[in-house]
């Protein structure tokens, strides 16, 4: 019959437990990969470096959306004081310069 361990995972410190006998084992808790090796766990893939860098492309994506969201704001700002000195211009300019 398999023998029950319980070790913590060494990259959260979060108790896993295996039976004797397995290679590897995923960590319930953040979701590394593990294997047993000289009576200690040791870390195979470890899933917060891909959870660390997924959020790091989120906050990236936040980022540049405000930047362009920034820029969309100024081009429209620009076009609006366009239309008013077209709107404001106009008429000055007609009774300055008279048509002939």
């Amino acid at each position: 019959m398999s023998e029950i361990k319980k070790m913590y995972c060494p990259s959260c410190g979060a108790p896993v437990s295996f039976e004797s006998g397995r290679e590897d084992i995923f960590c319930s808790h953040c979701g590394s990969q593990l294997y047993f090796k000289d009576d200690h766990l040791e870390v195979k893939l470890k899933y917060a470096d891909k959870h660390e860098e997924r959020e790091f492309e989120k906050e990236k994506d936040i980022r540049e959306k405000k930047e362009n969201r920034f820029y969309m704001w100024i081009l429209i700002g620009f076009v609006i004081f366009l239309w008013i000195l077209l709107l404001v211009g106009l008429p000055i300019i007609t009774t300055l310069f008279p048509p002939k």
